[in-house]
């Protein structure tokens, strides 16, 4: 994938990035405001390219400065290639050759599980008649939007959240009635 999120830039700087260009955002945020749906979000104010995308930076700037004293770190010099993370859910055979000297006590996925998630994502982003049609904007136009995994918060069928609809209707019964 493309670095886009402050989550992103901070792993790359950890494991020893000197720098990042979060290409695919910059697309996005033009492809949206060329759509119009940068308008909308920018309380219907326009706002050029160059402009959306300082915006971002900053924000992105910000969060990483936040991710950083959270741990402590105050300069990116003592932050880059520190490694203080732990790989969760990757088999030994990818944190070994991709993660090297990383710490990783859960396994989970292994070069096989990664490979295929990767390529099911890619058909989900480029699907048969896309390919097809030759990428026309025709075909890009009924191109269906990728599905929303819930990574971020709710949503029905997504990844399980521990703060599920259910969940907050039983904890504020439980509070109303008193029900510990």
């Amino acid at each position: 994938g493309d670095a886009r999120e402050v989550h992103d830039f901070a792993t790359l700087f950890g494991f020893g990035s000197d720098g990042v260009c979060p290409r695919m955002a910059y697309n996005a945020l033009r492809d949206l405001n060329r759509s119009g749906r940068l308008y909308a979000m920018n309380y219907r104010q326009h706002i050029e390219d160059d402009k959306a995308i300082e915006n971002y930076r900053k924000a992105a700037g910000l969060g990483i400065k936040k991710v950083m004293s959270k741990m402590g770190i105050s300069t990116l010099a003592s932050y880059k290639g520190a490694q203080i993370f732990e790989a969760v859910g990757l088999a030994h055979e990818v944190v070994d050759v991709c993660f090297t000297g990383t710490t990783s006590r859960i396994q989970g996925a292994g070069f096989a599980a990664v490979a295929e998630d990767l390529l099911t994502m890619h058909t989900q982003a480029f699907p048969h008649t896309l390919r097809e049609s030759g990428g026309s904007a025709a075909a890009r136009a009924h191109t269906p939007l990728l599905p929303n995994p819930g990574d971020y918060h709710y949503r029905h069928g997504g990844e399980a959240h521990y703060n599920d609809p259910a969940s907050m209707a039983e904890l504020q019964y439980a509070v109303r009635e008193h029900d510990p």
